[in-house]
């Protein structure tokens, strides 16, 4: 397994992605309120064939607590109101913010979303 990591410096470094045709009916929220079943959900979906297994053996409380802490934040991206991928933040110290996870579910990759999604989710780690 590859683990990449990137460090931006200033929120003028990327460049964003071009947003879907409204047609596509995309749109990104934030999950509001702490779900360990939706979190796990989206954890095993977009990452049960690119090996995610780090996880998988989490039970309910540790998703809880975790997914409870003020630093973490999910941004959900959908699809005709479909569930269609994610972006996990996670605060670090000293103000920096990591992307702990990122992707579309399969039938959802290859359509231009992804990029919208990790602009979404770079614009509101500067936030």
């Amino acid at each position: 397994m590859v683990t990449w990591y990137l460090e931006q410096t200033s929120p003028t470094d990327p460049r964003p992605a071009t947003a879907p045709d409204p047609a596509q009916g995309v749109r990104v929220a934030r999950a509001r309120v702490p779900s360990p079943e939706f979190s796990r959900f989206l954890y095993t979906a977009v990452g049960g064939d690119v090996s995610w297994t780090d996880r998988l053996s989490w039970d309910r409380e540790r998703w809880r607590v975790f997914l409870e802490r003020p630093a973490v934040e999910t941004l959900v991206a959908y699809v005709h109101d479909t569930p269609a991928g994610f972006i996990e933040l996670e605060g670090q110290s000293a103000g920096a913010v990591e992307i702990s996870y990122f992707g579309l579910l399969p039938d959802f990759r290859g359509r231009g979303i992804g990029g919208h999604l990790l602009s979404e989710g770079v614009a509101r780690a500067w936030d």
